[in-house]
Parts: structure tokens; C-alpha cells; sequence
């Protein structure tokens, strides 16, 4: 008996099939977890840069016993309680000891020129006016700016808005959705 030859080597149509099977399936397995990897690594940095924000607010208050903020602000919020979420930039820039602050506010706000904040590369950069086309907020990892609260009237509790908060300082982001008081709200208190 007479075995048939091939007659060229190569695959045929069904292994090809096959194989491009094979990897569909594995690419709709691996996909979701890569997602999610991505998702989980946005919230773990947003709930770090709360943190250091937190952090660098309590610092601030524990060297100068006062809270950081320009006297603009000061005047234009006449002793109630703040919250700096698209201005955010005016602490920040106090807390980071950044020149955008005139010199003779930061004499004032911040007369031993300390940082108590700092951030990382990509953070920095992504904070950068001059990198970002004039954006002045310090963004959340989904480009919502982060909230900072406090307690202007020294009372133990932040009364902004809707929201009572027993505590001198407070920082949130809004989470993936961008909305505010909501399952994703990432916050300090």
C-alpha cells in the first residue's frame, strides 16, 4: 500500500483555524485581568496622592498651626469652611513651595520656604502648567481634579456643602465615574 505524499510542507486550513482559536480564547481570558490591572494601579496612585496630600496638609498645619491658604482665598471665604477642588492649585503651590506663589504671599504662608509636599515625575509633570497647556489643578489619575477641605473655623468638623466631616483636614478624588458622592469616592475620612 501506497502512503499519499504531501506536496508541499505548511499547514492546512484547519490547523491555521485552529491555532487562531486557540488564541482568541487566550486573548479573551488574559484581556478582563489586563484591564483590571490597569484599573486597580489608577486607584492605588489616586489613594496614594491622597495620602501625601493629606500628609503634607497636616505638616503644614503642625509647623505653622494654620492652614494653608493664600489670604485671597482667606478673605474671599471670610472664616467658613473651604473646599479647593479646580483651585486646587492654590495649596498646592503652598505646599510644594512653588514660585507661582508671589514671594512676599509665600513670606508670609510659608516664611521658612519649606516643601511639604512632593510628588512624584508624573505627577509633577502632569500638574506642569507650562506641560499641560495652562491646566492649573492637581488632577486624579481620571482627570478630575482632587478635593481638599478644611476646617477654617476650628471647629473639628469641615461643613462644605452637603457634607459634614469630623475632621481639621480632608482630601478626596471622585473615582472613575468623575461624580461626586458615590461607591468609587476615594477619601480620607
Amino acid at each position: 500500500m501506497k502512503r499519499a505524499k504531501r506536496s508541499s510542507p505548511g499547514f492546512t486550513l484547519i490547523e491555521l483555524l485552529v491555532v487562531v482559536a486557540i488564541i482568541g480564547l487566550l486573548t479573551a481570558i488574559v484581556v478582563p485581568s489586563i484591564n483590571g490591572g490597569f484599573k486597580a494601579a489608577k486607584k492605588a496612585r489616586a489613594m496614594r496622592e491622597i495620602k501625601d496630600l493629606q500628609g503634607a496638609l497636616q505638616r503644614y498645619v503642625a509647623e505653622y498651626n494654620r492652614m494653608p491658604v493664600p489670604s485671597a482665598s482667606t478673605a474671599k471665604h471670610g472664616g467658613k469652611d473651604v473646599l479647593f477642588g479646580a483651585d486646587n492649585h492654590e495649596v498646592v503651590d503652598i505646599l510644594l513651595n512653588r514660585k507661582s506663589v508671589p514671594a512676599a504671599e509665600m513670606a508670609i504662608i510659608n516664611p521658612r520656604q519649606l516643601a511639604f509636599l512632593d510628588l512624584d515625575s508624573q505627577t509633577l509633570d502632569a500638574y506642569d502648567p507650562d506641560k499641560t497647556g495652562g491646566q492649573s489643578a492637581l488632577m486624579d489619575p481620571w482627570g478630575t481634579p482632587y478635593e481638599i477641605l478644611m476646617d477654617m473655623n476650628f471647629d473639628d468638623k469641615i461643613e462644605v456643602d452637603n457634607l459634614e466631616i469630623r475632621s481639621k483636614l480632608a482630601v478626596r478624588s471622585h473615582g472613575a465615574d468623575g461624580k461626586a458622592d458615590t461607591d468609587d469616592d476615594l477619601k480620607t475620612w
